[in-house]
């Protein structure tokens, strides 16, 4: 496999609540190129994060 086919995937836990997708690219895209990023609940509605 070249190296540019390599996906490498990053769970970022205790987020606060008001952190956003926006926020969370922000955040770490001075450690390169980010391709998607996502704050995901557990159940829409629910303030449970997995």
């Amino acid at each position: 496999m070249a190296s540019a086919d390599v996906e490498y995937r990053c769970f970022v836990g205790g987020l606060a609540w008001a952190t956003t997708d926006d926020v969370l690219l922000e955040a770490f895209s001075s450690y390169g190129e980010i391709l998607d990023s996502k704050v995901r609940l557990s159940t829409p509605g629910r303030r449970d994060r997995i």
